[in-house]
């Protein structure tokens, strides 16, 4: 299933899909002239010169991908070659690459006796009107008169798709339920996959698949979890989190449901455990706190406990103080999130 995954996720978030697509369920979809296009049926045919064509239909339109051989690839349109793209629209005009477009179709995937991969082209129809398919994927399409030797997914294909789903999980916005469940569930089918593949000795694939759960509770809330400490003698929580991986750097921000304009703000390398490894961290109360540079006792410490996919768990304490030299004791500083 090697990008097959990522591919589903992408278009599904870029068109925000109203149509849910179910797991290895064929689909050729895109955007046709910036509106979007989903096939019906799809299916792929070997040809009398021996070319293939990747076919969707909806009943009005029609979708017809054409290339030399069914391999992983690229293949390229517009050059008066065997492959190219022809569309054809409700009103039943044709558009084709021929020697004036351009585009290319990319085989990424062949399982079984199906054909996955993505392409764009700009075709012409007869008339000299302009059409534009870009976003164009195609999932689990099944040939309808197949060869032999559909490659399987390697464990280190099953492990670059997991993490290029995990990125976009960490990525998607819990405001949108749509998006944000689609991608744990992606996260979640792709280390399903890897287990498979590639077995969980220790564990570990199965306790990231645990801390999804069911991806829907999540979906449009912030409860990843809280961010506690005392500041002097006041004790706050932080229950409005969020964490985004930006470069390697895990950027966890907090603030408080209460009326009093709390906020926090610190930085974790990305799967580093250890101690004193949060950076930039911010502290807002009536003013913005930040470790103290020089303190005489008390310095500014933390201990990462846990920094998996998906977790990030830690303490920390220490004197902080602000622009004005005021300065304020942090103890007790506690989180335990779950993004």
């Amino acid at each position: 299933m090697q990008k097959y995954l990522i591919l589903l996720l992408i278009a599904c978030l870029s068109f925000s899909c109203s149509d849910e697509i179910e797991s290895n369920s064929p689909a050729i979809q895109g955007e046709v002239d910036g509106v979007f296009f989903r096939a019906n049926s799809s299916f792929v045919v070997k040809n009398e010169d021996n070319t293939y064509t990747i076919k969707g239909e909806t009943g009005f339109e029609e979708i017809a991908l054409t290339v030399d051989t069914i391999k992983l690839g690229s293949y390229t349109l517009g050059q008066n070659n065997l492959n190219k793209a022809t569309f054809t629209n409700s009103d039943q005009e044709v558009f084709t690459t021929g020697t004036n477009g351009y585009g290319e179709i990319e085989i990424t995937k062949l399982e079984g006796n199906t054909v996955s991969g993505q392409f764009y082209f700009d075709a012409y129809s007869a008339t000299g009107d302009t059409l534009n398919f870009n976003k164009g994927y195609f999932f689990f399409v099944p040939r309808q008169n197949p060869t032999p030797g559909g490659e399987e997914t390697t464990c280190p294909e099953a492990t670059e798709t997991r993490e290029a789903a995990a990125l976009i999980y960490q990525e998607a916005n819990p405001e949108n339920a749509e998006e944000f469940i689609l991608a744990c569930n992606a996260y979640k089918d792709a280390l399903l996959q890897e287990i498979e593949i590639c077995g969980d000795e220790n564990g570990e694939l199965q306790a990231m698949i645990d801390t999804l759960g069911d991806c829907e509770d999540e979906g449009g809330n912030n409860d990843i979890g809280n961010i506690s400490l005392t500041a002097g003698s006041q004790e706050i929580t932080f229950d409005m989190v969020d964490v985004n991986l930006v470069e390697g750097l895990l950027q966890v921000s907090g603030e408080t449901s209460a009326e009093n304009n709390y906020t926090i703000y610190f930085e974790v390398p990305e799967a580093t455990e250890g101690q004193d490894i949060i950076q930039n961290f911010e502290l807002m109360l009536t003013s913005t706190f930040y470790p103290a540079d020089m303190p005489e006792t008390n310095p500014f410490t933390s201990t990462i406990s846990l920094n998996t996919t998906g977790n990030l768990n830690g303490t920390f304490s220490g004197l902080l103080e602000n622009n004005d030299n005021g300065q304020i004791e942090i103890t007790n500083g506690t989180f335990e999130l779950a993004y």
